[in-house]
């Protein structure tokens, strides 16, 4: 049973590695789930340096993507608003927030509706 889990994992490690854009999370999670799943196992037991290895490679503190992540999220000049377009942009979530209390009166009344109809 251990092994079929084993390899349903290699599976999407696979998948991973070959696409275009590489998910350092799933690659994350799967070598957590491989590690929990062979501990204790002695018929798996080579697979522990190679397991820790990828967890180390894919460690969001100390991981080989780490600065690729990082780069990607963080902004290369700060943003700095001036007054207008602070008030712009208030105006808009007044505007989004008046909005949304219409859609969700007219939604109470709509489940309303079929409510008495059932």
């Amino acid at each position: 049973m251990l092994a079929v889990k084993l390899l349903g994992y290699s599976r999407l490690l696979r998948k991973i590695a070959g696409s275009n854009s590489f998910d350092y999370s799933v690659a994350q999670a799967t070598s957590k789930w491989i590690a929990e799943s062979i501990q204790g196992a002695t018929d798996f037991i080579a697979l522990e340096d190679p397991v820790q290895g990828l967890r180390d490679a894919v460690s969001l503190s100390s991981g080989l993507g780490i600065t690729e992540i990082w780069s990607t999220l963080s902004l290369q000049r700060p943003f700095c608003p001036s007054a207008a377009e602070l008030r712009s942009l208030e105006s808009a979530a007044y505007n989004i927030r008046s909005t949304l209390d219409v859609h969700g009166v007219f939604i109470s009344c709509c489940i309303n509706h079929l409510v008495l109809k059932l």
